[in-house]
This record gives structure tokens, sequence and C-alpha cells, in this order.
């Protein structure tokens, strides 16, 4: 438009710990830019199918898009987690419990797309979507129930095995919900889970130092490659924090230069992923952005990065 960018003279920053507050000041028009949602003021916000409230829509815009984050649970791999953990059948169970669907539909008010595979999310070269699986995960908690009983969690008669250890569950208190989501849904099949909800600080020591074994994860993309993935189980050590013993294949795809060999390749380590129930995926996300309308937002971003350049006042 022939005017030197960025179009802002400046940005100020404010830190406020609080997703509450911060929300009650954006409303209120202290602040310009909401970016995300929380559990403590989503209904506030949203209808539930994830548009705007009719009571904010004159005030501000909002702009969902897909981005590259996958949601889920690290299942450590070591002696402190309950031995049937290292059971495949066990994991496979889990995730057959799990109402990803449910999650989505009535905790992130329809925002994000229900995870059926690894960990490679939508929009990612080697991601496949559910009909492109054989066994995509999905709510089948009969299926769940078979296996529990053949591991030995559960009597013949589908009761809960007296003297089974709990799992323990860690997350931090914005995750509260859908921690408890899966407490319910575990302990219905007959595995005692106890959700433990730490600050956040000790949840980021207490996961570096080894000390949790089952905890809600986020990883959003540093680039747009599968390998930034695919390392957090590809080969013992470095990034692998859960001590996953790694995935066949994994350093012949490391070295592959050809971008469509590169994709196969990541499609097959992910469909490993998926066969051993590695992890826990839960869903693949969706950024959330909002600014009154006065102004003229930033644009969508496949790595929620944000760029400011032609952020302007719609008046200039």
């Amino acid at each position: 438009e022939g005017q030197q960018l960025p179009y802002l003279e400046a940005v100020s920053i404010t830190f406020t710990p609080d997703r509450q507050s911060a929300f009650m000041a954006f409303v209120q028009g202290e602040l310009d830019f909401l970016t995300g949602i929380d559990p403590s003021y989503k209904d506030q916000w949203l209808d539930p199918d994830g548009s705007l409230k009719a009571q904010w829509r004159n005030q501000f815009t909002q702009r969902t898009a897909p981005f590259l984050n996958t949601e889920f649970l690290v299942v450590r791999y070591g002696p402190s987690n309950p031995s049937y953990l290292a059971d495949v059948r066990v994991r496979r169970a889990l995730n057959w419990a799990v109402d990803r669907d449910g999650i989505i539909r009535y905790l992130k008010n329809g925002l994000g797309v229900p995870a059926h595979g690894g960990i490679l999310p939508a929009g990612m070269p080697g991601y496949r979507p559910a009909e492109e699986w054989t066994t995509p995960w999905a709510y089948r908690p009969d299926s769940a129930r078979i296996l529990l009983t053949a591991a030995g969690l559960l009597t013949a008669d589908g009761r809960p095995k007296p003297g089974t250890p709990a799992l323990v569950l860690s997350t931090t208190a914005s995750y509260r919900d859908v921690a408890e989501f899966l407490q319910s849904s575990w302990t219905q099949l007959g595995v005692p889970v106890e959700v433990q909800v730490l600050p956040s600080a000790t949840f980021r020591e207490d996961k570096a130092q080894g000390r949790l074994g089952l905890y809600r994860a986020s990883w959003i993309a540093d680039y747009p490659d599968p390998s930034n993935y695919l390392m957090l189980y590809g080969e013992s050590g470095g990034p692998n924090v859960s001590g996953f013993n790694g995935l066949t294949g994994y350093n012949a795809f490391r070295a592959e230069s050809d971008p469509a060999q590169r994709t196969q390749q990541a499609a097959q380590l992910d469909a490993e992923l998926h066969r051993q129930a590695a992890l826990i995926p839960l869903f693949y996300d969706v950024s959330l952005r909002a600014w009154p309308k006065e102004w003229i937002g930033p644009p969508p971003h496949p790595m929620n990065e944000l760029d400011l350049r032609r952020v302007r006042k719609a008046s200039n």
C-alpha cells in the first residue's frame, strides 16, 4: 500500500500470570489482543460450537485456524510407573477408552481435531486423516475392557482386580478439566486414577527430572518437518524424555533427503508409535486469536507465530 512496514510504532507487552484476569482486562479495553482459550473463561467467550458469543460480536473479531500442535499424554517407561503400563494391551486400552470427540465437544467448545494416530499433527507431512488408518483411535470402551481383562487388570466378569496400583496423571491447573475427564473414563473401566495438579514451575521441574509417570504434554512445531515430532520417540536419549526404546527406521528417515520418501517414512514411523501405543494422543490444536473491531489483526500462521507487520487501526 506504499507505506513502510510495520504500521505499528510500538508494541506494549504486559505479563499477567492469571488468565482470567488477562481476559477481563481484554474485554474491558485494557488489552488489544487475546490468544488461546482457557477453561476459566471459555464459556464466557465462546458458544458450544466454538463461535464467538453474540454479546461480543459487535465489539471483537475472532479468528481460528489449525496449527501444528499435538496435545497428548506422555507415558514414561520406567520403574516409577505401575508395571502394567509396560503391557502394550494396557496402553491400547487406555487409548480406546478416551472419548476424544467428547473432549473437543464439551471441553474445547468444538475447537480442535480429535487425535486418531500417532504424534504427527494435521498439516504435517506424514500425517494421515482417520479414514486412512486401519484402526484409528476412537472411543471403544468395550475393546478397552477386553484388553484390560486379557492383561489381568480386570476379573473375568469385568470387575476391577483388587490391589491394582493407581495411575497418577499429572497436569497443571489449566488442563485439570481434561485430566478429570480422562480420570472419569478410566475409572469407569476399573483402572484407578489419581489426578495430580501441580504448580507450573513444579510441573516443569518434575517433568525435566523424570519424576512424572503419566502427564499431559503439548508439542508445537519449531519448524514444519515431521522430524520435529518424531525425534521425541525416535531414539533413546536427547529429546526422548519418555524412555521409549526408539523407532526402527528412524535413522534412515533422518538420512533421507527425498521429500516424498521422507513423507512416506514419517507416516510409517507414526504408524509404529500407534501400534505400540507409545503415547496417548488427545487432539490436534486450533489457534484462537481475537482483537477489538477497530483493529486489522495479524494473519494466521501454521506454527502460531505472531506477525504484527501489517496490524493497524482499521481507520488508517
